[in-house]
């Protein structure tokens, strides 16, 4: 299996000039075992997951690829404490966006 970077991957789409909507080929979406999920601020990652992130078209793809492991955060508070200075708001937000990603 391969690990998903969704927030480098995101970054990397971006960076090339890529829709950040586009999604790995299915045959790769069913070799995933692990995801890295952060958001992406000012081309800076490991920030707190906002509304208006492809995170949900990714963990989409993954839910309808049969995808049932762990949805794992990797934020990074010392990279965004100065735009999000509730750094345990930022958190919990992108915990309560991630959860109704996951569950819509």
């Amino acid at each position: 299996g391969i690990c998903w970077d969704m927030g480098h991957y995101a970054y990397n789409t971006i960076k090339d000039g890529f829709p950040v909507e586009t999604v790995p080929a299915p045959e790769t979406l069913k070799r995933i075992r692990h995801t890295h999920i952060h958001g992406i601020y000012d081309m800076e990652t490991h920030f707190p997951v906002a509304d208006d992130e492809p995170i949900a078209t990714y963990v989409n793809a993954l839910k309808a690829s049969g995808y049932e492991g762990i949805y794992n955060l990797e934020l990074v508070p010392g990279r965004f404490m100065k735009d999000f200075p509730d750094v345990r708001d930022a958190i919990e937000s992108s915990i309560l966006r991630l959860k109704e990603m996951i569950h819509s």
